[in-house]
């Protein structure tokens, strides 16, 4: 069963916006059809996309070869949240793609790879790659989730709710499509979620950040004109002489 959530909250106070926004795409597969998702091509002039399907309410892929992806149609996405249970099927990895523009242009976090996990990168077609060793010890259904980070270009890994490792980007590219993505003897997947981040852009700390619809730029916390944006800044360096003053006296 597909779901899209949206959330959006306002709250206004003395000339400041707060804004939250927020959008989920989550998907048990429980309606036996792939609709919303879509194969995609893992490189240039591959004619073979997997066989990607859906089995039980499970969505599986064990066609030989690397990187195939099936990803959330129409849903572009820059900084996110991404989950789902993997199983990987022997001899195969199965892991999460972010930010596919093309077939080369895209981001896989996959496992198990060598000693743990594998972070590639692909940028105009060429190869960056990052491992981050782990142990497991058994092949079973664990849930995988990657929190990405469009400015910062990081990707935070998650198993089971326990912190693997961030892995920094060197792409520029970091918005596209997202979805799930195996290789070798493939995997299965199950509760997929998708839920978008807003980027946060402040606060200002100079005057002239707020000046030449400067203002405009932030959201964290947003500013209804210049004005604004002027008054926030100018509390912001009174509350800290007024710190300044009292330490020096203590």
């Amino acid at each position: 069963m597909k779901k899209i959530f949206m959330l959006v909250c306002i709250m206004l106070f003395v000339g400041v916006v707060n804004d939250c926004e927020a959008s989920t795409f989550a998907d048990n597969f429980n309606d036996g059809n792939t609709d919303g998702w879509s194969a995609y091509s893992p490189y240039p002039g591959r004619v073979d996309f997997g066989n990607w399907r859906i089995e039980d309410g499970i969505v599986k892929q064990d066609t030989g070869g690397d990187h195939y992806k099936f990803l959330v149609d129409n849903n572009i996405m820059s900084s996110q949240s991404i989950e789902a249970k993997v199983l990987w099927h022997d001899n195969g990895y199965a892991g999460i793609t972010v930010w596919y523009q093309d077939d080369k242009n895209w981001v896989d976090v996959f496992y198990p790879y060598g000693i743990g996990f594998r972070v590639m990168e692909v940028i105009d077609g060429n190869f960056y790659y990052g491992d981050y060793p782990t142990i497991f010890s058994e092949r079973k259904w664990q849930d995988l989730k990657i929190d990405a980070n469009s400015i910062t270009g990081e990707l935070a890994i998650y198993l089971d709710d326990e912190y693997i490792a961030t892995h920094t980007v060197v792409t520029p590219n970091r918005t596209g499509l997202s979805g799930i993505s195996s290789g070798n003897a493939g995997g299965s997947f199950d509760d997929f979620s998708l839920t978008s981040k807003p980027i946060l852009v402040g606060p200002p700390t100079k005057l002239n950040q707020c000046t030449k619809k400067g203002w405009k730029t932030f959201n964290n916390p947003s500013f209804k004109n210049q004005g604004a944006c002027v008054s926030y800044v100018q509390k912001a360096i009174l509350k800290k002489i007024k710190k300044a003053i009292k330490n020096a006296n203590k």
